[in-house]
């Protein structure tokens, strides 16, 4: 198991006060596993979260957004943004 420490950002800091939230997940877990144990644990905390706030989000390491199928190995920490509207 490795660490995935997650920052989280907009309407996802209403569901859990503090601003990280850290899950583990099988090494070579891809972004999907990763989105399915947040859920998990954000539904644990605030049963009024709901997971397609999580399919609209992006995801990203310090260098860029992270595609679907990006794996992770090692302990590591993404960023959570949330969709935005605007005009």
């Amino acid at each position: 198991m490795i660490k995935v420490k997650l920052r989280l950002f907009g309407r996802f800091r209403s569901f859990y006060s503090d601003p990280f939230l850290e899950i583990q997940v099988p090494s070579g877990s891809d972004l999907t596993t990763v989105k399915t144990f947040l859920a998990s644990s954000l539904r644990k905390i605030a049963s009024e979260f709901d997971s397609q706030l999580l399919e609209d989000a992006a995801f990203a390491d310090e260098d860029t957004i992270l595609e679907r199928d990006a794996r992770f190995s090692r302990d590591c920490e993404i960023a959570v943004l949330p969709p935005v509207c605007g005009g």
